[in-house]
C-alpha cells in the first residue's frame, strides 16, 4: 500500500523492478527500526502519526464550507463489490488482540492496555468517519472513489499543497502499520520459543533487547507477499486471522480451566 500511493507520483512504482526494489529497500529500513527496540518504534509511530493525521484534520475543516449534507444518503448499490468491501472493513478493524505479544515489555500493563485500546478506538473511528463524511459531502459519485481520492478532495478544497500531504501521509501510515505488525508478530514468536513450542533460536535477543531471527522472518515474509496484490493478501490475512481467532480463544478457555491462577500481566 505504501508503494501504491506513492505510485499517484512516481508511476514506475505500479510494477516491475522499480517496485521491488523499493519494496525492499524501504522493508530493510524499517525492519532496522524494529531491531533497535520498541522505544525506537514508538517514537516513530508517534511522530509519523502526528503527520498523518494533522493533513486530514485540515482536510475536513477546510471542506466543511463546500459539504453537501443530501450527498451521505446517495449510495450505488449496484457499484459496490461487496466481497472486497466486507474483506478491506475486517482488515481494517482486525488485530486489536495483537496487543498482547508486547505485554512484557509494558510497564504496568493492566493500567496503560485499557487506556491505551480506548484512545486507539476513539481515534479510529474518528480518522475513518470524519474524513469519509467530508469527502463524501465534497463529491458523490462512486467513479471517483479511487486510489488517492482524499488527495483530489484536499486539491480541490485546498490546493496542491494538502493533496500532496494527504497522499504522503496515506502512504505514511502503512510505516506505522508494517512497525505495529512486525513487533507483535516478531515478539509472539519469541515468547512461544521461549516456552518451548517453537526452535530456541527464535527465542535469541539482539543486544538492544529485541527478537533478532523473528524479525528478520517477518520482513522475509514482507518481501514475499509483495509479490501479491493488494486484494489478495487482505483475503489470505483474513483467513489466517479467523482461523488464529478460533485458536486463541480456545486456548483462553482452556487455561481459565486448568490454570485459573496463572500470573497474567492483564486481567
Amino acid at each position: 500500500m505504501f508503494a501504491d500511493n506513492l505510485r499517484i507520483f512516481v508511476p514506475a512504482l505500479n510494477q516491475g523492478w522499480p517496485r521491488m526494489a523499493f519494496l525492499v529497500t524501504v522493508s530493510l529500513l524499517l525492519t532496522y527500526l524494529n531491531y533497535r527496540g520498541l522505544n525506537v518504534v514508538g517514537q516513530t509511530a508517534m511522530t509519523t502519526t502526528l503527520f498523518i493525521i494533522t493533513p486530514f484534520v485540515l482536510l475536513c475543516i477546510l471542506a466543511a464550507p463546500h459539504v453537501e449534507p443530501t450527498n451521505w444518503l446517495q449510495v450505488d448499490w449496484g457499484s459496490v463489490k461487496w466481497g472486497t468491501y466486507l474483506n478491506i472493513l475486517f482488515w481494517n478493524l482486525n488485530y486489536w488482540d495483537s496487543v498482547s505479544c508486547l505485554a512484557g515489555e509494558v510497564d504496568n500493563p493492566s493500567r496503560t492496555f485499557p487506556r491505551a485500546l480506548l484512545w486507539a478506538v476513539l481515534l479510529v473511528v474518528a480518522s475513518y468517519f470524519l474524513p469519509t463524511l467530508a469527502a463524501l459531502g465534497v463529491s458523490v459519485d462512486s467513479a471517483d472513489w479511487q486510489l488517492g481520492y482524499y488527495g483530489k478532495v484536499a486539491q480541490q478544497v485546498a490546493g496542491n499543497w494538502l493533496a500532496w500531504w494527504v497522499v504522503l501521509a496515506a502512504a505514511a501510515s502503512q510505516i506505522g502499520q508494517f512497525q505495529a505488525e512486525m513487533s507483535s508478530d516478531s515478539y509472539q514468536l519469541q515468547g512461544m520459543a521461549e516456552r518451548g513450542f517453537l526452535p530456541k533460536c527464535l527465542a535469541r535477543r539482539s543486544k538492544h533487547g529485541t527478537p533478532t531471527v523473528g524479525i528478520l522472518l517477518s520482513s522475509l515474509g514482507v518481501v514475499c507477499l509483495g509479490f501479491f496484490s493488494f486484494v489478495d493478501i487482505v483475503e489470505m490475512l483474513n483467513a489466517v486471522y479467523c482461523l488464529a481467532e478460533l485458536l486463541e480463544f480456545a486456548a483462553f478457555v482452556r487455561l481459565r480451566m486448568v490454570a485459573p491462577a496463572l500470573p497474567r500481566p492483564y486481567r
